[in-house]
């Protein structure tokens, strides 16, 4: 009973709610893909993140991992859930971190996609894309062969044109 009525007393003293992530704060910076005069776009939590932390923590003590694809392709609205970041506390009497909270990350903004980007994007797919690089060899080889068919054939009618002429001179 009196440890109990220790650790309850302590809990009270040493720890508090606090706020240790803001919906308003950037979490990350990510690229963005097919959007005219904008490379990136801010990352913020979905919502607030409240954890009961020691009375005397440091933000550094606050770990965020964040989980985003490496670029994001534009038309993107704000609040649409691009990836996720877990929050941990790592003070130094603790000697592993402790997971605090998991949270959806969102875009802060809205981004449009532009229509011209878009076309050299999916051209450009489309020219690296094996199949196109598979069917242009093809075409090349086809017109090789018919260099070299064409060439053979335009040979023996020369000559035949030459001993055509030269059976009439006899």
């Amino acid at each position: 009973m009196i440890d109990a009525k220790e650790l309850f007393r302590w809990s009270l003293t040493q720890l508090e709610l606090n706020q240790v992530a803001s919906s308003e704060t950037p979490m990350r910076e990510e690229k963005i893909n097919l959007a005219w005069g904008k490379n990136s776009i801010q990352l913020v939590p979905e919502k607030n993140i409240n954890a009961i932390v020691p009375k005397d923590y440091k933000e550094s003590d606050i770990k965020i991992e964040t989980d985003v694809p490496e670029s994001i392709d534009a038309p993107v609205k704000k609040g649409d859930v691009i990836g996720k970041a877990v929050v941990y506390y790592k003070g130094s009497a603790v000697k592993e971190k402790t997971k605090l909270a998991e949270v959806n990350l969102v875009s802060s903004e809205t981004v449009e996609r532009s229509g011209i980007l878009y076309v050299f994007s999916v051209i450009q797919k489309v020219i690296f894309s094996n199949w196109f690089i598979v069917v242009i060899a093809a075409i090349v080889l086809l017109l090789i062969i018919y260099i070299i068919i064409s060439s053979i054939i335009k040979r023996r009618n020369r000559r035949r044109r030459r001993n055509v002429r030269h059976y009439r001179n006899f």
